[in-house]
């Protein structure tokens, strides 16, 4: 489920990592930045295992991820907005 805001994303965090099973990757194969440096965008795909609640058994699934970053003061970087879609993932360019 998307989670909206601080609070919920701390939240799906936190539930994720109590998961022994939990295990995320990803890998980049596009990374642009604006010709202004003042925005940045990633894809690329994604590997993630949890524990299903009802087998209790590890799942692995794989999908496709886009990651917006803005830059902040002191010169770091923020996701701003961050969508991964299940699937195979795009073929890489």
């Amino acid at each position: 489920a998307p989670m909206v805001g601080l609070p919920a994303i701390r939240a799906g965090v936190a539930e994720a990592l109590e998961d022994k099973a939990f295990a995320l990757t990803f890998a980049s194969d596009k990374v642009d930045v604006a010709k202004s440096g003042d925005l940045a965008a990633a894809r690329g795909t994604f590997t993630q295992t949890v524990t299903d609640p009802k087998t209790g058994a590890p799942v692995t699934s794989k999908g496709s991820y886009v990651t917006v970053y803005k830059p902040q003061a002191g010169g770091a970087w923020k996701a701003v907005w961050d969508i991964n879609t299940p699937g195979a993932g795009a073929p890489a360019r």
